[in-house]
């Protein structure tokens, strides 16, 4: 049992240890180890493989020391590795990167004469193992990161800046490089250029620059270039910026960003407006429910801002007024013919009185204007702005839509107070033409508070059939300010009819429908009569049975059961006699 121990004790382990990244200069690359694995060999496991490199253990000396051979690609290599100091076995030769294996020994099979029990691993002396941890080159290469920023004004004839970071983010550096920049038909700064380092090719719109300096690892370069469109026929610009390095062992390494950029419209349209206005005022009884201070004018303002550096001449800027307002000044009107300087920045300015209580959205503005022979077009944002007061739905309604003429037609309509503060209202109904109230009320005169309904309730009769329409109610606020803040919804129209005349037309009209076809006369032949003489009859007197049938006809059932109790009976009693 112990020396199967000990056999699986000596099996090859494989163990992966934490990453440790350091580049290590080693005839002239510079070389990165990958992580290290630890690999425990002996006599009876003398091998194992690491990627493309066999290991092997040869021979044990027992001082700590272990001969080992390593192959790649039918090459191998032999040595001699000691505890606690490491090898590299070199197999680069003509590669433009660095191959090789490390092998560090964590420990050895050795003797200590001067320990009791002696310091071993494996058994003395037959099994000795080594404890090897082996890690491959991977050479130390740069990495080319490339970082640009526009600060984009936007105008024709105006310059923006392109700032452009050039970085090394790898572990080795690089030998040179070179820098292009496509403007897409924007002009670049030429001056500028030539601080910097860059030439210019006008023709295919081209800024270059090369370096000829090592960009070392964790470094950088930073230069910058103006540019401005001109072209007053072109929106539109991309901007391609190529980067390319070369690394120590002559690889290339590039990088690429790309920018889209457009002229700025000509003409901004901005609109704002009183964010919150009040119809009327608050009863005394009422609570503070945040309006206290709001206006009852609404204020629409327009700012026209000329985006570009050159004048615009005749620009029309339009405006409508929200539904449910009216301009507090009726001459107003929303339109508006200007120039505007390049740069320049105009305000219009309007006032509104809402009519009811509510949410509302203002329309667009817009500006039309000419710009190089064409039309152009632009429209403001649309803002939003409440309106704050009382406001009543009034819905009239009938319980259905036919009614008799002698049957009770009842009404009724429903006040609603949909808004934000109570409205002291008067309503008065007004009942259909050829009907009279019977019962109930048609008016309402008081408070209704935000959120409350209110109900008016009567009855009607018709005086003649027909269809009935029902006009509008007659409506007033106890303030003024309230007179347009109510919606009336009204009831669907109804027809009264003569149930009982109808029945009399209807028999009328099948009768009437029966005789529509005129009968045919048939002639027809009139017999001769013939005298049959005829026996005289005497009548034959009526039994007991036809009186009772006559007279009595429910006996005819009854008579039979009564003679079935008699004899059932009879029955019984001879029954008991017997006895």
């Amino acid at each position: 049992m112990k020396y199967s121990v000990i056999l699986f004790a000596v099996l090859p382990v494989l163990i992966f240890l934490p990453a440790v990244s350091s580049a290590e200069k080693i005839n002239g690359f510079d070389v990165e180890w990958k992580d290290a694995s630890t690999y425990t060999l002996s006599w009876t496991s003398p091998s194992v493989s690491v990627e493309d490199y066999s290991i092997k253990v040869v021979d044990f000396d027992w001082e700590g020391r272990v001969a080992v051979s390593v192959t790649r690609n039918g090459e191998t290599q032999n040595g001699i590795v000691s505890q606690g100091e490491d090898r590299i076995f070199d197999f680069t030769h003509n590669s433009s990167t660095f191959q090789g294996i490390k092998i560090d020994p964590d420990e050895i099979s050795g003797y200590n004469w001067l320990e009791n029990p002696p310091v071993n691993i494996g058994t003395y002396p037959c099994c000795p193992q080594a404890e090897l941890s082996v890690s491959v080159a991977e050479e130390a290469s740069p990495a080319l990161e490339m970082v640009t920023s526009l600060n984009w004004d936007g105008r024709l004839g105006y310059e923006s800046t392109m700032d452009i970071q050039i970085k090394n983010t790898g572990e080795a550096a690089f030998s040179g490089g070179n820098l292009t920049i496509d403007t897409g038909g924007l002009i670049p700064d030429e001056k500028k250029l030539s601080d910097y380092g860059f030439s210019y090719n006008p023709s295919k719109h081209i800024i270059s620059r090369v370096w000829y300096t090592p960009l070392l690892a964790n470094n950088s370069y930073n230069t910058s270039v103006s540019l401005k469109p001109v072209q007053m026929n072109t929106s539109a610009f991309i901007i391609k910026v190529n980067s390319n390095f070369r690394g120590l062992n002559g690889k290339t390494y590039t990088s690429t960003a790309t920018s889209t950029v457009s002229l700025n419209n000509t003409i901004n349209i901005e609109k704002t407006i009183t964010s919150a206005t009040v119809i009327g005022e608050q009863y005394a009884d009422e609570e503070d429910r945040g309006l206290v201070g709001l206006g009852k004018i609404t204020v629409v303002n327009l700012y026209v801002t000329n985006l570009q550096g050159y004048r615009v001449t005749a620009l029309n800027l339009t405006d409508s007024i929200i539904d449910g307002f009216d301009l507090v000044n009726n001459n107003t009107k929303l339109q508006w013919i200007f120039d505007i300087n390049g740069s320049e920045r105009k305000e219009f300015r309007y006032e509104m009185r809402a009519r009811g209580a509510g949410s509302f959205e203002a329309p667009a503005a817009t500006a039309k204007w000419t710009e190089w022979g064409t039309t152009k077009l632009v429209s403001s944002n649309k803002p939003s702005t409440r309106v704050y007061g009382a406001y009543v739905l009034i819905t009239k309604s009938t319980r259905k839509t036919t009614f008799d003429l002698n049957e009770s037609i009842n009404v009724s309509v429903r006040l609603e107070n949909t808004g934000d503060l109570s409205a002291g209202i008067n309503v008065t109904d007004i009942i259909p033409k050829n009907t009279t109230l019977t019962s109930g009320s048609t008016e309402f005169r008081g408070y209704i508070r935000p959120g409350e309904a209110i109900y008016i309730t009567y009855e009607l009769s018709a005086d003649r059939t027909g269809e009935l329409e029902f006009p509008s109610p007659q409506v007033s606020f106890w303030k003024k300010d309230y007179q347009l803040s109510y919606k009336f919804k009204t009831a669907p129209n109804i027809t009264v009819i003569n149930s009982s005349t109808a029945m009399q037309d209807n028999a009328a009209s099948i009768n009437q429908s029966a005789t529509l076809e005129p009968a045919i006369p048939v002639q027809t032949e009139t017999p001769i009569p013939t005298e049959i003489p005829v026996l005289a009859q005497t009548p034959v007197p009526k039994g007991l049975v036809d009186i009772i049938n006559e007279k009595a006809p429910w006996l005819e059932g009854v008579i039979p059961m009564v003679m079935l109790l008699v004899t059932i009976g009879l029955m019984l009693m001879l029954h008991v006699l017997n006895r």
